[in-house]
């Protein structure tokens, strides 16, 4: 049996930042943004919230190595 917490994982490392958002507001939609919504649904939302934050890190630091000059 699959561990859902691995698929969750395995979705995030593969989605798309577009697919991220997305799945974010179904979330949002389906379950609202204040505090009763679901403990799994504000964990899902902060893991999607700190993958897409790791992702513009990284892209930053990615874009400053090449305006300086190093390799990509």
């Amino acid at each position: 049996m699959h561990n859902p917490r691995k698929i969750f994982e395995n979705w995030l490392k593969s989605a798309s930042n577009g697919a991220i958002y997305a799945k974010a507001d179904e979330i949002r939609c389906q379950f609202g943004t204040d505090s009763s919504m679901n403990r799994a649904c504000r964990v899902f939302l902060k893991l999607c919230k700190e993958e897409l934050q790791v992702r513009e890190d990284l892209g930053a630091l990615e874009n400053r190595r090449q305006l300086l000059g190093g390799a990509a």
